[in-house]
């Protein structure tokens, strides 16, 4: 075999395996709008106010995030309490133990205030994180990652018949 034509296969190969390798950025992008939403109705059915914050994080280790933000009514709560610190507290835990918020698999750090109320999930390429701060902080959190962390449409099977 000719060594120009090898080295054609060889790249071909690289360029294929590299363009279909999993892109969670992209799937954050493609979800962050529908979990944001299901964030707000969720906080919504219970009458809560609050933020939300969802992230992408590419790869085995958090080097970077992709994030979103929206506040659910106001995230300052009777001019005492910023949720929204407190949600990126929990997001900011997450991103370091790779685990959920207040998961208590170390000591907390100083800046860090253990609460629940974030979530994580692996996904191809990297990680989902999803955080909310206001009140039944769990249960929103859980609605976003649903979304986040779904079967892709063309994963979903198609119904066939009776």
């Amino acid at each position: 075999m000719h060594p120009r034509f090898l080295l054609a296969l060889v790249l071909a190969g690289s360029v294929s395996a590299a363009e279909t390798a999993p892109d969670p950025v992209a799937r954050f992008h493609a979800r962050a709008d529908q979990a944001l939403q299901a964030m707000q109705a969720k906080a919504a059915s219970v009458r809560i106010r609050g933020a939300a914050v969802i992230a992408c994080v590419p790869g085995e280790r958090t080097r970077s995030w992709v994030s979103r933000m929206e506040a659910v009514g106001d995230f300052i709560i009777d001019r005492k309490s910023n949720v929204l610190a407190i949600a990126y507290t929990k997001m900011a835990e997450m991103a370091d133990t790779l685990q959920p918020s207040g998961a208590k698999v170390r000591d907390k750090y100083v800046g860090e205030n253990a609460f629940q109320g974030g979530l994580i999930a692996p996904v191809p390429g990297g990680y989902m994180l999803v955080a909310f701060s206001g009140g039944y902080d769990l249960q929103v959190a859980k609605a976003g990652l649903d979304v986040l962390t779904g079967p892709d449409e063309e994963d979903t099977p198609v119904p066939t018949g009776p």
